[in-house]
């Protein structure tokens, strides 16, 4: 069994033994105590089950099969579809949790005035904190790919002036060449165009997420972003130092 199948297993089996309480010890158990095993178990069993079967299922498919639907969850339209609906999710969540609280303020129940509230308060400060989370990862990945299309640039330079074709565009050297030659780099130069356009595309998609994280943040926060791997030595935004990198002809 793979190891990330070990804790999904252990739930359901832990699941099936609050059950098994439940069944054998019913009058036993102290007031609440039923409820809570089999609420619990139910829950452990749901999880668990679900997290056993998406992989068993996936293990089940075709070589292809399986590899369109990773496809289908790394693409962008589905990751959009899950975005705006969590954040749906927590929009509509946020709204739910006042009836508690309002309900709590009308019968004047004091230990649910206290806890509606304070879930309320969690609810918003974890929206705020993975908010700032991910704008950090997003901006991380895009200085990373900056990096790697810097050196990338730098090898392609030192490669065509060691053949002699510095200063030339992919265009100008398909020109130069002749016969089955020219037929193939023809059919590079449209993967490699493919590639740039998808390239690009993902890069103007992760900077429009994270500008408007940022914008987001710095509402909450005046002084803005002042986390210093996001700027040189000269005190140049990493946005304005590599701003048209990936959007060079080719």
């Amino acid at each position: 069994m793979k190891k990330n199948l070990i804790v999904p297993a252990a739930a359901v089996v832990l699941g099936l033994v609050l059950f098994g309480i439940v069944f054998i010890l019913d009058e036993q158990l102290p007031a609440g105590g039923v409820g809570l095993c089999a609420g619990l178990g139910g829950a452990l069993i749901g999880l668990g089950g679900g997290s056993l079967f998406l992989p068993l299922a996936m293990a089940a498919m075709k070589p292809e099969d399986r590899r369109e639907v990773e496809r289908a969850e790394r693409d962008e339209r589905s990751i959009a579809i899950r975005t705006h609906a969590a954040y749906d999710s927590w929009y509509w969540t946020l709204w739910l949790l006042w009836v508690p609280f309002v309900v709590a303020m009308v019968r004047g129940d004091l230990p649910w005035m206290v806890i509606a509230p304070t879930v309320l308060v969690l609810h918003c400060a974890f929206y705020m904190f993975h908010m700032y989370r991910w704008s950090k990862k997003l901006l991380n990945e895009h200085q990373s790919i900056i990096k790697k299309a810097e050196r990338f640039e730098q090898d392609r330079q030192k490669l065509l002036d060691k053949i002699g074709f510095s200063g030339k565009s992919f265009r100008q050297i398909i020109a130069m060449a002749e016969g089955e030659e020219r037929e193939q780099l023809k059919k590079l130069y449209e993967r490699f165009k493919i590639a740039v356009d998808n390239v690009s595309h993902s890069n103007k998609t992760a900077l429009q997420i994270a500008e408007t994280n940022m914008k987001i943040l710095e509402n909450i926060s005046p002084t803005g972003v002042t986390d210093p791997k996001c700027y040189d030595n000269n005190g140049i935004s990493s946005k304005q130092k590599n701003i048209g990198l990936l959007n060079k002809k080719i």
